[in-house]
């Protein structure tokens, strides 16, 4: 008896254990802890890159990248608790793309892309954002189209509408 009891107990403690890693905040709950802790609302910042990412010793977290202003701010969030684990912030960053005035748009950039795959609908389109690029000091759609059974990836110019790349894979 003393054997089984053992055993359910163990069984109980790993069953346990992974129902809390298991139990994660939301991608929105990660956003709105990291705008608390640095003190902004949602309509102040432009977000760059939100990503879910599970580390090599097991531990899950959130990595956010964002902008308010002239300052840049990098979160990391664990996803179980919710508690800021990495924060840094760039105070007066050089502007590198300026506002989005002059953009082509996300539809024309959808547009341009559906035109050069025959036969692709807009609801083939997937993972299409805006990228700012600090270091090209560009801003680019990047986008990636499933059809048929290919996948297409591009780079379009945000301002030019010109595409910067265009990738088939079979």
């Amino acid at each position: 008896m003393k054997k089984h009891l053992g055993i359910l107990t163990a069984a109980a403690l790993i069953t346990a254990a992974a129902g809390a890693e298991a139990a994660q905040i939301t991608e929105q709950q990660a956003i709105d802890i990291a705008l608390k802790h640095a003190g902004l609302e949602a309509g102040q910042t432009q977000f760059k890159k939100l990503k879910f990412d599970k580390e090599r010793n097991g531990r899950s977290e959130y990595k956010l990248h964002f902008y308010a202003g002239d300052n840049e701010f990098k979160y990391e969030i664990d996803a179980v608790n919710g508690i800021v684990t990495g924060f840094s912030q760039e105070i007066g960053r050089e502007p590198v793309y300026g506002d989005e005035k002059g953009f082509i748009g996300e539809d024309k950039a959808v547009a341009a892309a559906l035109a050069k795959v025959p036969g692709a609908q807009p609801s083939d389109v997937k993972k299409l954002r805006l990228d700012r690029g600090e270091k090209s000091r560009t801003a680019k759609y990047k986008g990636v189209i499933f059809h048929g059974l290919k996948e297409y990836k591009f780079d379009i110019d945000a301002r030019s509408g010109e595409f910067l790349s265009w990738e088939i894979d079979y």
